[in-house]
Order: structure tokens, then C-alpha cells, then sequence
């Protein structure tokens, strides 16, 4: 999923927003940075839609397949920290039950038969595993299956070809 970013800036840069960052790892990190700010100290990431936009015209869903996966499980990450500031029963009951809904839904997104944006894996093995685990995950396994989740997303075939 190594992508040269290029110039995606667009004509909208005049309107106030960033530059985009240069490595995909950084483009990422950027995006879920900018979700977790409050409403009013949002800047518009015009780039980010630019360059979705860009992978879709040229042919590139599975890119764009690739780094959505890679946002949804730094997703469960964030939610997990959430999850370990939570200040009552209630709260960090509340945030595992979101984290189990996202890991399922990231199961059948990215890797159950028919699902609408799956994603190549180098390991086949891993991915089936990975699969089934996630489609009998419970609030009992879920860390174990986060681990799975988080070696899916340093899969080669979801950096390099994706």
C-alpha cells in the first residue's frame, strides 16, 4: 500500500487546508488524528477525499480497500485506550461492547466471503483463522483476536499490492 501521495492538494488549498503528508503511514495517522479532534478544531482534510478519489479513478479499490481496513483496526486500538481511560463500569462495559461490534462489522467488511471491500493476505492461513475467530468472537476472546488483527494489518499483501 505504498503510495506516492503526488500532489493531491488541489484547488481547494486556498479554503485553509493542510498539506498532505508524503508516506502513507503518516497519511493514517493524520486521518485518525483529525476524527479523534473535537468538532470545532477540525481543518477539512480536502486531500484525503482527493486522493480516495484518485485511487477509485485509477483503478485502485484494492488500495483503498487495503488503508480502509488498516483506519478501522487503529480504530479498535483507539477504542481500546478509551476503553482502558474509562472512568466507570459502565463507560468501559459500554466501550468493549463498541469494540466488539467494530471487529465484527471489520470482519465481515474485509474478510468474510461476500463481503463488500475484502482485502488480500499473504498468509491465507492466518486470514481463514482470523475469519472464523472473528465470527465467534466474544467479549471472552477479544483481545486474543486483536492480536490477529493487528499482525493482518502488517500483512505484505496489504502494504505492497493491497
Amino acid at each position: 500500500m505504498r503510495q506516492d501521495m503526488g500532489n493531491v492538494i488541489g484547488a481547494k488549498k486556498a479554503q485553509g487546508a493542510s498539506k498532505p503528508p508524503h508516506d502513507t503511514v503518516t497519511f493514517l495517522k493524520v486521518i485518525l488524528d483529525q476524527e479523534s479532534q473535537e468538532q470545532e478544531n477540525k481543518v477539512p482534510l480536502y486531500w484525503e477525499d482527493d486522493f480516495r478519489q484518485f485511487l477509485r479513478d485509477k483503478n485502485q479499490t484494492g488500495v483503498l480497500h487495503c488503508m480502509e481496513f488498516c483506519l478501522d483496526v487503529e480504530r479498535v486500538q483507539r477504542m481500546i485506550q478509551e476503553e482502558d481511560h474509562a472512568d466507570t463500569d459502565r463507560k468501559r462495559q459500554e466501550a468493549r461492547t463498541a469494540r466488539l461490534k467494530k471487529m465484527q462489522e471489520i470482519g465481515q467488511i474485509y474478510l468474510f466471503s461476500g463481503g463488500t471491500k475484502p482485502i488480500p493476505m499473504q498468509n491465507q492461513v492466518n486470514r481463514e483463522d482470523l475469519r472464523d475467530d472473528l465470527k465467534d468472537l466474544s467479549l471472552d476472546n477479544m483481545n486474543e483476536v486483536n492480536k490477529e488483527l493487528k499482525a493482518a494489518k502488517i500483512d505484505r499483501l496489504v502494504w505492497k499490492d493491497g
